[in-house]
């Protein structure tokens, strides 16, 4: 008996344990609650009809046992329950069964359910007792069909199920006992055994009802989502969304779709998209390939993703990116094409703008330093005869900061279209930056041809270029390599024909040079220098020697100058002129001067309180970001006061950017450093530098003092005399470089200089010599 409770207890909670309440919102449980009630009400004829025969069944097997009148009276009952239930199915079906019946009600079927189970329970108590056995197993198969037939008819509603099985089990419960066939208990417990088999039956119908449910509102919500965005996307995206046959004949348009071609959707459905696209110049040359492409592609039931095809929209051509999976049937058989397309002209319009800007110059409209070294890269590796010209304007950078970058620009753009006129065809003139130029003149015949070329380039620059009201004039220097004579790689080429450029500008521009051998060993020279000058400072091949000056009237030491120089371990001493304008291309100036600022002032830190240290500083270092850190960590580090220190700057320095020299200068004024300015007279000699830029001293170029003292020097006298009249009206101090006789002193004296410097005096020195220098210095 307890295996038996054991059994039906894990039967019941194995079916029971899934049976859970929907987690859904109210509208959804009352569409399910009305699905479960049109599931059971569809069959409410079929099983009235049942009813109504199973009740005469009853009512012939009890006619002998009950009166008459009381039969009829039950029959007539269960004709009423039937009719009711037949009016509640055809008021249902007759409004059409609305897939929401919030109002429908709901308790009706349950109430006539159970009414219908009570009349047939009733009569069965009633009757049973009072028939013949034989009616007794009628009764009971009966009532066993009546539990099972009815439960299950009702299982979609387990409510409508539970009322109907209940009185009809315990009519059955009672006949059972009733029966003398048997023990009674066997036959109750067997009766329990098919009422909880059916009862599990219609709790698992209904389990999967409500799933099959569950799962098609889910399907539906999807939908509903899927077909939301669709329309969202169709409305508010630029893409939009096609279909077509497997032959590309269109069997969906979209409105966004027919937008885009300009056509009705009915006007494009069932023509092919190639002819969509096309227009009506299929056969136009550039295009057709590109639209025959795709239209190969669609023959082929393999995705594809982003081709970009060409499309005649009205008059202009425009591109469309196209995406598409090819639709299979059941069988896998190629069906049809299902993307989505964009309209990306604007994206293709871009992209051709930055391919363009990628390789043209913004300002000039000339081919740019990229494309230029792509196309000679290809012209190398191909191994034909080309010239290249490296082309440099000589006094641009002057005109440019003098007159303005804005006449600069024109400039440029002018000499741009002068180079154009006169380039030979098939050539290709680009600007690589700044102002220089270069040229790649293609399958050369003949040097000839290379030096005709050139000295057009040379001659286009001949008339004066007109600008704003402004003549000027521009000349060019050239270098020329040859390949693949001179290089069979774009590196080297490049290399030697800027070597033959700096050979040109060497001999005071406005030349053409080809290169050479004789330039290969200088630039290779050149190319040593600059390596070896990046072991130099960390090898401490570099020394400073200091040149003294003299109080011209009481002959008193005032400063000395710092004069680096390099002491190479193989080369030995290299002079100033050969490396420093090297290091200043290079930035390699910087290390390095910082360095010779920072020693100067430490060996001048040792010196008597009374003497100055003057250090040059390069036009590049001038116009660095971090000149005044620099400066301030070498006082800092030697422990030098500021007014000891005096920098010397070159008016070339002034040039390039006079505003942040200007700020540079002031700043470092302000620090009591003092300012001189070198080599007055040799540069631009602008009055506005000496007006606006705080100098302390001016030191006058020894071109002027060589020539003071001979006999035809009455040029360079008055332009001393004028320099010296100039210094003294703006409180500047001068010093007079090259003093080397007494004459020169005498001269310089009678003038007024205040300071001189000179092999008179002495000549550059070692730090360890200062002090000995001082010691047996003798004041005239």
């Amino acid at each position: 008996m307890m295996k038996i409770k054991t059994i039906l207890k894990t039967t019941w909670r194995m079916t029971t344990s899934n049976w859970r309440p929907l987690d859904a919102d109210t509208a959804t449980l009352e569409r399910f609650k009305f699905r479960q009630y049109h599931a059971i009400a569809r069959l409410v004829p079929f099983r009235m009809a049942a009813d109504c025969a199973n009740a005469f069944l009853i009512c012939i097997i009890a006619q002998a046992a009950l009166p008459i009148p009381l039969l009829a009276g039950w029959y007539v009952c269960i004709l009423a329950v039937a009719g009711m239930s037949v009016s509640v199915w055809w008021r249902w079906f007759r409004n059409g069964t609305p897939d929401n019946a919030g109002g429908a009600p709901f308790s009706r079927p349950i109430l006539l359910s159970a009414a219908m189970a009570c009349l047939y329970a009733v009569a069965i108590i009633m009757v049973f007792d009072h028939v013949h056995p034989d009616g007794q197993v009628v009764l009971l198969t009966l009532l066993g069909g009546l539990i099972a037939a009815g439960a299950l008819g009702r299982a979609m509603v387990p409510p409508c199920a539970f009322v109907w099985m209940a009185p009809l089990t315990a009519a059955a419960a009672y006949a059972l006992c009733q029966t003398t066939v048997g023990s009674s208990s066997f036959i109750l417990i067997l009766l329990a055994i098919y009422v909880l088999i059916v009862l599990i039956s219609v709790l698992s119908m209904s389990k999967m009802f409500l799933a099959r449910l569950t799962a098609e509102a889910s399907a539906e919500h999807q939908e509903q989502v899927v077909s939301l965005l669709l329309r969202d996307f169709e409305t508010h995206a630029s893409n939009w969304l096609w279909e077509s046959d497997k032959q590309g004949r269109m069997t969906r348009v979209s409105t966004r779709m027919s937008q885009i071609f300009g056509q009705s959707p009915s006007a494009m459905l069932n023509v092919e998209l190639g002819r969509l696209l096309s227009g009506e110049e299929s056969e136009k040359t550039d295009t057709v390939g590109e639209i025959r492409a795709f239209e190969n592609r669609l023959s082929l039931p393999q995705p594809f993703h982003n081709h970009i095809v060409p499309f005649k929209g009205g008059n202009e051509w425009r591109w469309l990116s196209l995406t598409a999976k090819p639709i299979l049937d059941e069988r896998g058989n190629h069906g049809g094409w299902r993307g989505v397309g964009a309209d990306i002209t604007e994206k293709r319009r871009y992209e051709m703008e930055l391919e363009t800007l990628a390789k043209q110059d913004p300002l000039t409209g000339l081919p740019n330093r990229r494309h230029f070294l792509k196309i000679l890269a290809d012209q190398t590796a191909a191994g034909t005869t080309n010239a290249l010209f490296l082309i440099d304007l000589d006094n641009f950078k002057t005109i440019n900061d003098t007159l303005g970058h804005s006449i600069g620009d024109k400039l440029l753009q002018m000499v741009a279209r002068r180079f154009q006129a006169c380039t030979t065809s098939g050539g290709l003139l680009a600007r690589l930056d700044g102002d220089e130029f270069a040229f790649l003149e293609k399958d050369i015949d003949s040097i000839e041809s290379v030096i005709e070329q050139a000295t057009a380039f040379l001659d286009s620059l001949s008339d004066p270029l007109h600008v704003s009201d402004t003549r000027t004039e521009i000349r060019a220097s050239i270098g020329i390599a040859l390949a693949p004579e001179h290089g069979r790689t774009t590196n080297l080429l490049l290399r030697n024909a800027d070597a033959a450029l700096y050979a040109a500008k060497e001999t005071g521009g406005g030349a053409a040079r080809v290169f050479d051998s004789s330039l290969g060993n200088r630039q290779q020279e050149r190319f040593e220098i600059v390596s070896d000058l990046g072991f130099a400072l960390k090898q401490g091949q570099f020394t400073l020697n200091y040149q003294p000056q003299v109080d011209c009237l009481s002959g008193r030491i005032t400063a000395f100058e710092a004069l680096l120089r390099w002491r190479h371990p193989e080369k030995g001493l290299i002079p100033p002129d050969h490396f420093i304008p090297i290091a200043e291309e290079t930035g390699q100036i910087i290390s390095i001067g910082a360095w010779a600022l920072e020693q100067a002032c430490r060996d001048a830190a040792q010196w008597p309180d009374d003497l100055t240290v003057a250090v040059n500083l390069s036009a590049v270092q001038l116009n660095s970001r971090g000149i005044i850190q620099t400066v301030r960590q070498a006082l800092d580090a030697s422990g030098l006061p500021p007014h000891r220190l005096e920098l010397e700057v070159t008016e070339s320095a002034l040039v390039s950017d006079a505003a942040s020299a200007q700020a540079t200068l002031q700043a470092l004024r302000d620090m009591r450093i003092e300012i001189a300015l070198d080599d007055f007279g040799t540069g631009y000699s602008m009055l506005s530098y000496l007006r606006n830029f705080p100098f302390d001293k001016l030191k006058i170029d020894r071109s002027f003092v060589m020539t003071l003292t001979d006999t035809q020097g009455d040029e360079s006298r008055a332009i001393f005399r004028a320099i010296i009249d100039l210094a003294s009206a703006l409180d500047l101090r001068t010093v007079a470089e090259g003093i080397d006789s007494e004459e020169k002193l005498s001269a310089v004296r009678n003038y007024g200089c205040d300071d001189v410097q000179g092999y008179l005096v002495a000549r550059p020195m070692e730090a360890v010599e200062v002090f000995k220098f001082l010691k047996g210095w003798q004041a005239w």
